[in-house]
């Protein structure tokens, strides 16, 4: 009978330190798991519930995971793959490049373009106006600067282990600013003069970067 007590005494006082020794997993959903974690993957994390055997070993996809609070009071933020700059530290974050469309409109451009985080970068332009073709013959000579912060579109849906080609590849959306101060002939029947020009633009622009020189 003594030894029924102790052990009944045992277990009483045994339950509460395991039920409070259970992890919890917070999904995206609002929901919450608690559980034993047996193993965090890179695709999911896998646990076992206290109401089934440890034998039965379940998961979770880790995109669907908010963060999670260990036992001992540790948490780990779930991070999305796709925005993980860990992920691409071999990738080079600057880039120089030249618009080889722009001598067609009168000026030649060159962009210098630097990698914030997956997904974001700035890009800061400088064109020379007059280095390109000049059908109107107004003679042109100036330059314009211009600055933009990019926005990189994620893919429309997700595969497993999927990531960005590259930091600066993708397709974008730049909200940008520029300055031009350049000058023009002015030619009549009556009078030839030089006309100087200063202008600035707000501009949104929508494309996809293909390839860049690094």
């Amino acid at each position: 009978m003594r030894k029924i007590v102790i052990a009944s005494l045992l277990i009483l006082f045994t339950i509460p330190l395991i039920v409070n020794a259970q992890d919890i997993i917070y999904k995206k959903n609002n929901d919450s798991i608690v559980c034993v974690i047996r193993e965090v993957g890179t695709e999911e994390i896998k646990y076992n519930l206290l109401d089934y055997s440890q034998m039965v070993l379940f998961s979770v996809d880790r995109d669907n995971v908010r963060r999670i609070v260990f036992s001992d009071g540790q948490r780990m933020e779930s991070q999305n793959e796709m925005r993980n700059a860990e992920n691409y530290i071999d990738n080079r974050r600057r880039a120089i490049k030249i618009d080889f469309i722009s001598p067609l409109t009168g000026n030649t451009t060159f962009s210098y373009e630097q990698s914030l985080k997956p997904g974001r970068s700035i890009e800061g332009s400088v064109g020379l106006i007059g280095l390109g073709l000049d059908p109107g013959n107004n003679n042109p000579l100036g330059m314009f600067i211009g600055f933009g912060f990019k926005l990189i579109k994620t893919p429309d849906f997700y595969f497993s282990r999927m990531r960005y080609s590259h930091l600066l590849k993708g397709g974008y959306i730049k909200p940008e600013a520029s300055l031009a101060l350049y000058a023009v002939d002015r030619d009549s029947y009556y009078s030839h003069t030089r006309e100087t020009i200063f202008s600035g633009s707000i501009m949104v622009n929508f494309g996809n970067s293909g390839f860049s020189i690094m």
